[in-house]
C-alpha cells in the first residue's frame, strides 16, 4: 500500500495559528511514511501564504469555501460548485478530518472520494474508515497523531517544527539591528485573542524590569490589535524595550524568537510557533487549557499555571462543554483566568532556563 499512495488531504481550516502548528508533527510522520506522496491542506488563504516549500511536510494549500470553516460550521451552507469543479482532477488516496466532528465536515471528507477515510467518529449517517471517538480533553498533538498512527501504525514525532527561511532570518537580524539589540534578549508575547488568557500587562512590567537587570533587553511583540497592550507596557517599564507589532511575516517572527534566549507568552498562537522553531519558551496557562495545549516536553520549556476556576465576577467555573464555552449569558465576564500566576515564579523559572541555555 505504501508505493500506491500518492496524494494524502487533510482538513484543517481553522484560523489558529496553534491550531495549525499542533497537528505538524502528525503531517510529519506522514511524509516520513509516505515521502513519495504529496499532501495537501485544505486550509484557509493564509495558510497558503504562510505554508511555503520546504517550511513544513505539507506540499500544497487549498483554501475551502467559508461554510467549511471551523468559524462558519453553524452557519447555513451554500452552494460551491465553483470549487468542487476545481477539485475534478484531483484523485486522493487517503483523507484525513482534523477538524472534530461536525456533520458538514464529515460530508466534506465523504464529497472527495478517496479511497480511504480517517477522522473522529462522526454522527449518522456519517462514517469514516478508519476512527475514534472525539474527547475535548485531549492534548491537541497526541489527537492528531492518534488519527495518523490508524493508518502507519507507528508513532509519531511529538514535537512540532517550522523550518525557516535564509531571508526570514536575515530580515529578523534587520530588525534587531535596527532596534540596536547586539547582544541578549527576550522576547513577550503579552497579548491573546480572549483577554481572559491574558497575565496582566503590569505583571510583564515588572518582570521585563526584573530581567533587565540580569543584562537582558526586553522585545514586545504582538498582533496589530495588541498595539494598545504593547505600547502600555513598553511605556511604563523602567528599562528601554523594542515594541513589535506591524510588518512582520509569521516566518520573520519565528526567525526573531529562534534568536531569541528565551519566549514568554500567553496562551497564544506565537507560544506554539515558538517551541517549532527550538526557542526555549516559558506559556501562562489557565489550568483547563493545559490538557490541550500544554507542552510535550520540559527540557526547554515551562508552564506556570493558574489554579483559580471559577470567574471572579459571578463565581461560575467557566469549563463545560470545554473552557470558556459555558454556553450560559450567566458568564460572559472577561476577567483575566492567569493573573494569580506570580512574578516571583516566572522570574525563578526564567532564570533557571536561562541558566540552561
Amino acid at each position: 500500500m505504501q508505493n500506491s499512495i500518492q496524494k494524502i488531504a487533510v482538513l484543517r481550516a481553522t484560523n489558529g495559528l496553534g491550531d495549525l502548528l499542533v497537528c505538524l508533527p502528525a503531517v510529519k510522520a506522514l511524509k516520513e511514511i509516505y515521502p513519495a506522496a504529496e499532501i495537501i491542506l485544505f486550509g484557509l488563504p493564509w495558510h497558503q501564504q504562510f505554508i511555503t516549500p520546504g517550511r513544513c511536510a505539507f506540499d500544497r494549500v487549498i483554501p475551502v469555501p467559508q461554510c467549511y470553516r471551523v468559524s462558519s460550521l453553524s452557519d447555513p451552507e451554500e452552494p460551491n460548485t465553483e470549487f468542487w469543479s476545481l477539485l475534478d482532477n484531483e484523485s486522493f488516496d487517503i483523507v484525513f478530518n482534523f477538524q472534530g466532528c461536525h456533520p458538514r465536515s464529515a460530508a466534506f471528507i465523504q464529497h472527495l472520494g478517496a479511497r480511504l477515510t480517517v477522522g473522529h467518529t462522526p454522527p449518522t449517517p456519517y462514517r469514516y474508515d478508519l476512527q475514534v471517538p472525539y474527547t475535548y480533553y485531549q492534548n491537541e498533538v497526541l489527537r492528531y497523531c492518534e488519527l495518523v498512527s490508524l493508518v502507519t501504525k507507528r508513532p509519531c514525532p511529538l514535537d512540532p517544527v517550522i523550518c525557516l527561511k535564509d531571508q526570514e532570518s536575515v530580515q529578523a537580524n534587520i530588525l534587531l539591528e535596527e532596534a540596536d539589540i547586539k547582544g541578549r534578549f527576550i522576547v513577550f508575547h503579552p497579548g491573546a485573542t480572549d483577554p481572559r488568557r491574558r497575565w496582566p500587562a503590569e505583571k510583564f512590567i515588572r518582570l521585563g524590569d526584573r530581567l533587565s537587570e540580569h543584562n537582558y533587553k526586553i522585545v514586545l511583540a504582538g498582533d496589530v490589535y495588541e498595539k494598545h497592550i504593547i505600547d502600555h507596557i513598553r511605556e511604563q517599564m523602567s528599562c528601554s524595550a523594542v515594541a513589535l507589532y506591524r510588518g512582520i511575516s509569521l516566518g520573520v517572527l519565528a526567525a526573531l524568537q529562534s534568536k531569541s534566549s528565551l519566549v514568554i507568552s500567553n496562551d497564544t498562537g506565537p507560544l506554539h510557533l515558538a517551541r517549532a522553531v527550538g526557542a526555549s519558551t516559558i506559556g501562562l496557562l489557565w489550568a483547563p487549557n493545559v490538557i490541550n495545549w500544554g507542552p510535550l516536553s520540559g527540557h526547554r520549556h515551562r508552564i506556570l499555571i493558574d489554579w483559580e476556576l471559577r470567574c471572579p465576577k459571578c463565581g461560575i467555573m467557566p469549563n463545560n462543554p470545554y473552557p470558556f464555552e459555558p454556553k450560559t449569558a450567566q458568564c460572559e465576564h472577561l476577567y483575566s483566568f492567569v493573573d494569580h500566576i506570580p512574578v516571583s515564579e516566572v522570574l525563578d523559572e526564567a532564570l533557571k532556563l536561562l541558566r540552561l541555555a
